[in-house]
Protein backbone atom coordinates (compact mmCIF):
# COMPACT_ATOMS: atom_id res chain seq x y z
CA UNK A 1 0.00 0.00 0.00
CA UNK A 2 1.28 3.46 -0.89
CA UNK A 3 1.59 6.15 1.76
CA UNK A 4 -1.52 8.26 2.35
CA UNK A 5 0.30 11.49 1.56
CA UNK A 6 1.58 10.19 -1.79
CA UNK A 7 0.51 11.39 -5.21
CA UNK A 8 -3.24 11.13 -4.70
CA UNK A 9 -3.92 14.86 -4.40
CA UNK A 10 -5.54 16.72 -1.54
CA UNK A 11 -7.89 15.17 1.00
CA UNK A 12 -11.30 14.81 -0.59
CA UNK A 13 -13.45 14.71 2.51
CA UNK A 14 -13.23 14.90 6.30
CA UNK A 15 -16.03 14.16 8.77
CA UNK A 16 -15.60 14.53 12.54
CA UNK A 17 -17.93 13.43 15.33
CA UNK A 18 -17.48 14.11 19.05
CA UNK A 19 -18.60 11.19 21.19
CA UNK A 20 -19.68 11.26 24.82
CA UNK A 21 -18.26 8.91 27.44
CA UNK A 22 -21.26 6.57 27.22
CA UNK A 23 -21.81 3.06 25.93
CA UNK A 24 -24.36 4.42 23.44
CA UNK A 25 -21.51 6.21 21.68
CA UNK A 26 -20.43 2.96 20.04
CA UNK A 27 -23.72 2.75 18.12
CA UNK A 28 -23.63 6.49 17.41
CA UNK A 29 -20.12 6.10 15.93
CA UNK A 30 -21.24 3.15 13.81
CA UNK A 31 -24.30 5.04 12.53
CA UNK A 32 -22.20 8.15 11.80
CA UNK A 33 -19.68 6.04 9.88
CA UNK A 34 -22.31 4.32 7.77
CA UNK A 35 -24.00 7.63 6.96
CA UNK A 36 -20.74 9.33 5.98
CA UNK A 37 -19.62 6.40 3.81
CA UNK A 38 -22.98 6.33 2.01
CA UNK A 39 -22.60 10.05 1.31
CA UNK A 40 -19.10 9.49 -0.06
CA UNK A 41 -20.24 6.67 -2.34
CA UNK A 42 -18.08 4.22 -0.38
CA UNK A 43 -20.90 1.96 0.80
CA UNK A 44 -18.76 -1.11 0.01
CA UNK A 45 -16.75 -0.31 3.14
CA UNK A 46 -19.71 0.11 5.49
CA UNK A 47 -19.62 -3.28 7.21
CA UNK A 48 -15.85 -3.57 7.71
CA UNK A 49 -15.33 0.07 8.68
CA UNK A 50 -18.32 0.10 11.04
CA UNK A 51 -16.93 -2.97 12.81
CA UNK A 52 -13.49 -1.38 13.17
CA UNK A 53 -14.96 1.93 14.38
CA UNK A 54 -16.99 -0.02 16.96
CA UNK A 55 -13.85 -1.72 18.24
CA UNK A 56 -11.79 1.50 18.36
CA UNK A 57 -14.52 3.47 20.14
CA UNK A 58 -15.10 0.60 22.59
CA UNK A 59 -11.36 0.55 23.35
CA UNK A 60 -11.37 4.33 23.82
CA UNK A 61 -14.29 4.06 26.25
CA UNK A 62 -12.78 1.15 28.18
CA UNK A 63 -9.10 2.13 28.19
CA UNK A 64 -8.83 5.76 27.11
CA UNK A 65 -10.98 7.80 29.48
CA UNK A 66 -9.03 8.64 32.63
CA UNK A 67 -7.41 5.22 32.72
CA UNK A 68 -4.60 5.56 35.21
CA UNK A 69 -5.17 9.30 35.77
CA UNK A 70 -5.66 11.01 39.11
CA UNK A 71 -7.64 13.99 37.79
CA UNK A 72 -11.00 14.03 36.06
CA UNK A 73 -10.38 17.08 33.88
CA UNK A 74 -10.11 15.11 30.65
CA UNK A 75 -13.56 13.54 30.92
CA UNK A 76 -14.98 16.65 29.24
CA UNK A 77 -12.49 16.02 26.44
CA UNK A 78 -14.31 12.78 25.60
CA UNK A 79 -13.60 10.94 22.35
CA UNK A 80 -13.47 12.13 18.76
CA UNK A 81 -14.00 10.06 15.64
CA UNK A 82 -12.62 11.37 12.36
CA UNK A 83 -13.17 9.86 8.92
CA UNK A 84 -10.90 11.03 6.12
CA UNK A 85 -11.24 10.10 2.46
CA UNK A 86 -8.29 10.61 0.16
CA UNK A 87 -8.57 9.21 -3.33
CA UNK A 88 -9.62 5.59 -3.03
CA UNK A 89 -8.71 5.29 0.66
CA UNK A 90 -10.57 5.99 3.86
CA UNK A 91 -8.96 6.40 7.26
CA UNK A 92 -10.84 6.28 10.53
CA UNK A 93 -9.13 7.80 13.55
CA UNK A 94 -10.34 7.69 17.15
CA UNK A 95 -8.81 10.13 19.62
CA UNK A 96 -9.08 9.77 23.38
CA UNK A 97 -7.36 11.48 26.32
CA UNK A 98 -5.95 8.27 27.84
CA UNK A 99 -2.28 7.52 28.08
CA UNK A 100 -2.62 3.73 27.93
CA UNK A 101 -1.00 2.51 24.74
CA UNK A 102 -2.88 0.20 22.38
CA UNK A 103 -1.65 -3.37 22.66
CA UNK A 104 -2.88 -6.31 20.62
CA UNK A 105 -3.82 -9.22 22.88
CA UNK A 106 -4.45 -12.82 22.12
CA UNK A 107 -7.85 -13.61 23.57
CA UNK A 108 -8.43 -17.21 24.55
CA UNK A 109 -11.25 -19.27 23.09
CA UNK A 110 -13.46 -18.79 26.15
CA UNK A 111 -12.70 -15.09 26.70
CA UNK A 112 -15.30 -12.50 25.76
CA UNK A 113 -12.86 -9.62 25.28
CA UNK A 114 -9.31 -8.95 24.20
CA UNK A 115 -9.72 -9.40 20.44
CA UNK A 116 -10.53 -5.80 19.42
CA UNK A 117 -7.21 -4.80 17.90
CA UNK A 118 -6.86 -8.24 16.34
CA UNK A 119 -10.15 -7.59 14.52
CA UNK A 120 -8.97 -4.10 13.55
CA UNK A 121 -5.88 -5.68 11.99
CA UNK A 122 -7.92 -8.34 10.18
CA UNK A 123 -10.50 -5.99 8.66
CA UNK A 124 -8.34 -2.96 7.82
CA UNK A 125 -5.47 -2.67 5.35
CA UNK A 126 -3.26 -1.20 8.08
CA UNK A 127 -3.59 0.39 11.49
CA UNK A 128 -1.48 2.19 14.05
CA UNK A 129 -1.47 4.88 16.69
CA UNK A 130 0.41 7.98 17.78
CA UNK A 131 0.57 9.95 21.05
CA UNK A 132 -0.78 13.50 21.30
CA UNK A 133 1.42 14.57 24.21
CA UNK A 134 3.18 17.81 23.38
CA UNK A 135 0.56 18.84 20.82
CA UNK A 136 -0.81 21.96 22.44
CA UNK A 137 -3.21 21.25 25.28
CA UNK A 138 -4.21 17.84 23.91
CA UNK A 139 -3.06 14.70 25.60
CA UNK A 140 -3.78 11.09 24.91
CA UNK A 141 -3.54 9.27 21.62
CA UNK A 142 -5.07 8.64 18.22
CA UNK A 143 -5.64 5.08 16.98
CA UNK A 144 -6.24 4.86 13.23
CA UNK A 145 -7.11 2.27 10.60
CA UNK A 146 -6.79 2.55 6.81
CA UNK A 147 -9.09 1.02 4.20
CA UNK A 148 -9.09 0.80 0.42
CA UNK A 149 -12.46 1.58 -1.16
CA UNK A 150 -13.52 -1.51 -3.13
CA UNK A 151 -13.75 -1.03 -6.90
Amino acid sequence: MEPLAGDMGPTSDIAIQALAARRESVKAARDFTQSVLAGWGAAGLEDDLALVVSELVTNALCHGLNAGRDDATDVAHNIQLALLRKGERVMCAVQDPGENLPEMQEGGEDEESGRGLYLVGCFSDSWGWFPLNGMGRRTGKVVWAMFEIPA
